[in-house]
């Protein structure tokens, strides 16, 4: 079932006893980053920083520009500006939710992936917007790497761990950031060392770096 986001309380992140996480890792949604609490369902806030820059208008092109430095400013540019630039909304506020003391999963929201981080340093992903309700991977804490009940090995565990993985790692970067006494998990970080052995093994693939940019 889909729902509006704003009809939904936001969270910076949720956590999840050992039951919860099961039932939501078999629950054939689309939305798996909205939860039901006892005070009703609330939405994970995406906390990457750049999805407020993509909600901002685009900047003037660079021939308006050179033509702003000859002639002065447009009237014109301004006025369709404001035409097709609709006031920017105010940001909607972001509660906390307390962390129950049998919970062991804290999940939260980065850009299209809803990532749980277990206490044991377990990593599992989803998609944000889930057109496959049962895809999700899972990082074990030795840094094995499941897709479904798959375990991926080999040229596509290199190539899962360079763009995937890293993708994954600057999330829980931004995570690690977010709160006061958090460490990396060694999944991840083990992930992306398996990926480099398996580079070193199949040397004549293209592999293209991922970046946290």
């Amino acid at each position: 079932m889909n729902y509006n986001d704003d009809n939904l309380d936001l969270v910076e992140e949720i956590y999840l006893t050992q039951h919860q996480y099961i039932r939501w890792m078999v629950a054939e949604t689309t939305r798996p980053d909205i939860f039901g609490t006892r005070g009703g369902k609330v939405a994970l806030k995406n906390m990457s920083a750049g999805a407020e820059l993509r909600n901002q208008s685009p900047p003037p092109s660079e021939l308006w520009l050179m033509y702003e430095r000859a002639y002065g400013p447009s009237k014109n540019r301004k006025s369709s500006q404001a035409a097709v630039s609709p006031p920017k909304p105010q940001p909607k506020p972001v509660r906390k939710l307390e962390r129950p003391h049998d919970a062991v999963w804290t999940f939260f929201n980065y850009n299209c992936y809803v990532i749980g981080v277990h206490d044991d340093g377990t990593v599992v992903v989803r998609l944000a917007v889930d057109w496959c309700p049962n895809g999700m991977c899972r990082i074990t804490r030795s840094g094995t790497l499941y897709e479904g009940r798959r375990v991926v090995e080999g040229e596509n565990l290199a190539d899962r761990a360079e763009g995937f993985g890293r993708k994954i790692q600057c999330a829980l970067k931004e995570w690690v950031k977010s709160g006061e006494g958090r460490k990396m998990p060694p999944s991840i970080q083990r992930l992306i060392k398996h990926g480099a052995e398996a580079r070193k093994i199949w040397p004549r693939r293209y592999w293209r770096s991922s970046s946290c940019a």
